[in-house]
């Protein structure tokens, strides 16, 4: 037991934990104390199991993406309050225990996890849920029972599973439906604004063609009549020769 005790890391009398032992596979420090999880964390790329449950830790490090071959992941009872998007990278991970913290929200990133089977939110201050959830079709169990600002399903349905992420895809699709319609919206506003442009650069246009007819029908008179003298006194001379 002595020599397996010393795989195992323990955290120092401030609550750091340090990693050293890159071989381990799985790592079980549960019921400890401990406050901060190292950026070493990302360095354990064998480590399939890891458990972190029942500490004092506000935040995972986002190196923990880093551990690729991840298939289990215990975080509950915690004080965590946000899960680093890069934890999205673990691709293999099946379960996901993130119950019992104080998280407002998940990363949609999660969403990637392909493999994922198990994912455990209850007794957070969840408010919404990433609707791309729904597209996580391995998804066996989705438990978000305790949210009490949970408002994508009745809370008496927190823990259906399929009903969650039916209405997650509900909302994903028209999501995208409506995200579609304000790209149509905004290239229509777009067209419109050319064209009330359009329309003001033509009047202005037309104003200063308008101004410019004037000044020249009030030019007119005067030309002419310089024209007429030109030409008279032309005559006068022509006869006056005669």
């Amino acid at each position: 037991m002595e020599e397996v005790d010393e795989l195992v890391p323990h955290p120092d009398s401030n609550g750091l934990l340090n990693l050293t032992k890159r071989e381990l596979i799985v790592l079980n420090v549960s019921f400890n104390n401990i406050e901060y999880l190292p950026p070493e964390l990302g360095d354990l790329v064998l480590l399939k199991e890891l458990d972190i449950s029942c500490n004092k830790l506000e935040a995972l490090p986002p190196e923990v993406g880093k551990c690729i071959r991840l298939r289990k992941l215990k975080a509950n009872g915690n004080y965590v309050e946000g899960i680093p998007a890069e934890l999205g990278h673990c691709s293999l991970l099946e379960e996901l225990i993130l119950s019992e913290n104080k998280l407002e929200e998940i990363p949609e990133s999660l969403a990637n996890l392909k493999a994922l089977r198990v994912l455990r939110l209850q007794n957070n201050r969840l408010k919404t849920l990433p609707y791309a959830l729904g597209a996580v079709i391995t998804l066996e169990e989705l438990d978000c029972a305790g949210n009490a600002d949970l408002d994508v399903v009745p809370a008496a349905l927190h823990s259906d599973t399929a009903m969650i992420l039916w209405v997650c895809r509900l909302h994903k699709d028209h999501a995208e439906d409506a995200e579609q319609l304000q790209r149509l919206n905004d290239a229509l506003e777009n067209k419109a604004q050319k064209i009330e442009e359009t329309k003001l650069r033509l009047k202005e246009e037309i104003r200063i063609l308008q101004e410019q007819r004037r000044a020249l029908l009030k030019e007119r008179p005067g030309a002419y009549l310089a024209a007429k003298r030109k030409v008279d006194a032309t005559v006068s001379k022509v006869c006056s020769v005669s």
